[in-house]
């Protein structure tokens, strides 16, 4: 898939989307530096409902 997407880049045609089947292989991706992040500018949400948890 990159391949492909690096070549639209080279010709000025990106697409919007591009899919694949395959799965990227995460054993060979860095893990991220949470160090450069300042996480108080950020929002997140704990999945579940108190509602229905009882929490």
């Amino acid at each position: 898939m990159l391949p492909l997407f690096i070549e639209d880049i080279k010709n000025g045609k990106p697409q919007k989307y591009y899919r694949t089947n395959e799965f990227a292989d995460v054993t060979n991706s860095p893990v991220p530096d949470w160090d450069l992040i300042n996480l108080n500018k950020y929002a997140y949400a704990i999945e579940g409902c108190e509602a229905r948890t009882g929490l």
